[in-house]
């Protein structure tokens, strides 16, 4: 199916769509945007929302139904393309992501940038079972819950084993637990050159 055709709907997770006030947006009599936006299209963002995508082109985040056509798709901090077909061919299912864009209608808007990185990414250290619904992993010292809504990708659940390289993106409660809406392995095991991520908070200095 062409991308122009694929809808892109996000499930709200953290937090409803949230206007903003803008500063330093150019005089108020010359109408214009300093910089032209986000990547010079133009679009000034006046509305974030974060969630996790549930199918696939325009993406939908807490009822409202944003635009990509011109969005630039960044992931782990890269602009890797701008469109509906970067949409569809960098992101995948249960990711975790940032919607920046503005509102043109009550339940309509237009994306100027669509932002995925993960919450952490390396080796298997152990496999818990909860209940029969819930699964506790823990990947480079964090714990993910994974459960019946979670979307696996290259492997499902009861193909993961310890020493397995995962990706994770969901969401992350106070105590630090990840709720992954999205895991990925990546490989079997850790190669010496392979990447590892771990992201969190500076608790001291």
């Amino acid at each position: 199916m062409a991308a122009a055709n694929r809808s892109t709907r996000v499930h709200g997770l953290l937090f409803a769509v949230v206007p903003f006030l803008l500063f330093g947006c150019g005089d108020s009599g010359s109408g214009g945007t300093a910089g032209g936006g986000i990547g010079g299209s133009g679009i000034t963002v006046s509305a974030v929302s974060v969630g996790s995508v549930a199918s696939f082109g325009s993406i939908i985040v807490n009822d409202v139904e944003f635009d990509t056509t011109n969005a630039e798709v960044v992931v782990e901090g890269e602009v890797r393309g701008t469109g509906d077909a970067a949409v569809t061919s960098l992101l995948s299912r249960g990711m975790v992501v940032r919607v920046e864009g503005r509102l043109d209608g009550e339940r309509t808007g237009t994306a100027a940038r669509v932002v995925f990185n993960d919450n952490v990414e390396g080796p298997v250290e152990s496999i818990t079972t909860l209940d029969t619904l819930v699964t506790e992993l823990v990947v480079m010292g964090q714990t993910v819950r994974v459960d019946d809504r979670t979307v696996f990708q290259n492997a499902p659940l009861g193909a993961i084993g310890v020493g397995n390289v995962l990706e994770v993106s969901g969401l992350v409660d106070e105590a630090g637990t990840i709720f992954a809406s999205y895991v990925n392995k990546k490989s079997d095991s850790l190669t010496p050159s392979a990447p590892v991520e771990l992201k969190g908070i500076v608790q001291n200095l």
